[in-house]
């Protein structure tokens, strides 16, 4: 081996690697989210949510966020554009820029947690665009019409 050559590929694997866990060996330590996302009970930070995947070795839960800190940037600045407030434990109202889009139901999204919902919900709708457009999607047309009127950024 050359004196000068180093294999970063182990290092590379540890730290860029495809982050997937087998879910029977995390199961007792998640907590569920939505359908098939879940997070770690011990982090409270509502953007590094989990997928569960059917494998070949049998269900696993794998990443749904980016390491790369611009989409962590980009969302936090564009969260504060949206604002989800729960109306009792059952429901809440979607804002964006302060004007009422939507109201959730919990049954609506299969979660359980009204409050995890407020504190997740902005910043993903700030950070994924297939998730707002089937939010103004399922609005009547009259309120998607004025919407996309008054926030033509909404339409991508």
């Amino acid at each position: 081996m050359d004196k000068y050559s180093v294999d970063f590929t182990n290092l590379d694997n540890k730290y860029n690697g495809t982050k997937s866990y087998k879910l029977a060996d995390v199961q007792h330590l998640i907590v569920k989210v939505a359908f098939d996302v879940v997070r770690f009970r011990e982090n409270e930070d509502t953007t590094q949510l989990w997928k569960i995947e059917d494998s070949v070795d049998g269900p696993v839960i794998v990443a749904m966020y980016d390491s790369v800190e611009e989409t962590v940037l980009t969302a936090e600045a564009s969260a504060s554009e949206w604002e989800v407030i729960a109306d009792g434990e059952s429901g809440a109202n979607v804002f964006y820029k302060g004007e009422a889009i939507k109201r959730i139901a919990t049954t609506d999204v299969g979660l359980n947690d009204i409050h995890l919902l407020c504190r997740w919900l902005p910043n993903k709708l700030a950070s994924d665009a297939s998730l707002r457009s089937s939010l103004i999607k399922d609005m009547a047309e009259e309120s998607k019409n004025f919407l996309l009127v008054k926030y033509p950024e909404l339409r991508g």
